[in-house]
């Protein structure tokens, strides 16, 4: 961020720096003075400085500037957050409940180990607890029937009767472990491949002809368009391959064993 350390001279910082009385040093900081006047940078927080300036050192050395300019320690390398603010919405649109989480800074320090620049790395650890939104889904998922790699499956979901569906509503399939909302495998439109409505409960179609024969586990996320989250997740399940199931002597179809 380039934020330096105003007023004292090179000798007080490096002192001050030397016998690690790093409080003495904050009020000057440049990054502080600007939060206390700037609005916006006030919204975010920052651990203590309780580790070194991070700048300026010579390159592959632990010494700090000795070049002819002789540039005064200052920390420079920061790490900010804040929590998102949740967007102002109208009476029409749908309003997601507000998030319940708490965020708490586990360690936040310099890595005086790593040479190779003239600054120090900082690193921030992180607990973040996240609460249930609601304490019932608004989608409930369930596969329908056995699967199996053939062209199409069914799903059966139902919603609650306050959830505001939407034509971009989707249901993506996904392995079991994902990271992110588009790591599916496959995904449809719950009402392009519509099979069936009543009292709730709903029937869509989704094609799994070209999913690798594996051994993971899959599971189902219902994403609301409205709400820009996911609403519903089903149990895990597996998809089993096409050998699985066979004809036995009279003609019928038998799960393998």
């Amino acid at each position: 961020m380039n934020f330096r350390i105003e007023d004292f001279g090179l000798h007080f910082v490096r002192e001050a720096v030397k016998s690690q009385c790093y409080s003495e040093l904050w009020e000057k900081d440049q990054l502080s003075i600007a939060k206390r006047c700037d609005t916006l940078l006030r919204e975010f927080q920052e651990g203590p400085l309780l580790f070194p300036p991070t700048y300026k050192f010579d390159k592959n050395s632990n010494n700090y500037d000795t070049s002819e300019k002789k540039r005064k320690p200052a920390w420079t390398d920061r790490i900010l957050w804040r929590l998102k603010r949740q967007p102002h919405t109208d009476s029409c649109t749908p309003r997601r409940p507000a998030p319940h989480l708490s965020l708490s800074l586990r360690s936040y320090t310099s890595h005086m180990m790593y040479t190779i620049s003239d600054h120090k790395p900082v690193t921030g650890t992180f607990d973040l607890e996240l609460k249930p939104l609601v304490s019932v889904p608004l989608i409930s998922l369930m596969p329908e029937g056995l699967w199996t790699m053939e062209n199409a499956m069914l799903i059966n979901y139902s919603l609650t009767p306050d959830f505001p569906s939407s034509p971009w509503d989707w249901i993506g399939l996904y392995k079991v472990g994902l990271r992110h909302i588009n790591d599916y495998v496959s995904y449809v439109w719950v009402r392009d491949n519509q099979v069936s409505f009543n009292d709730g409960l709903n029937q869509v179609y989704i094609n799994i002809s070209d999913i690798p024969e594996t051994e993971d586990q899959f599971l189902l996320c219902y994403y609301s368009n409205s709400l820009r989250s996911v609403v519903g997740i089903s149990n895990p399940f597996k998809i089993q391959p096409q050998a699985f199931l066979e004809e036995d002597p009279l003609g019928e179809v038998q799960p393998q064993i």
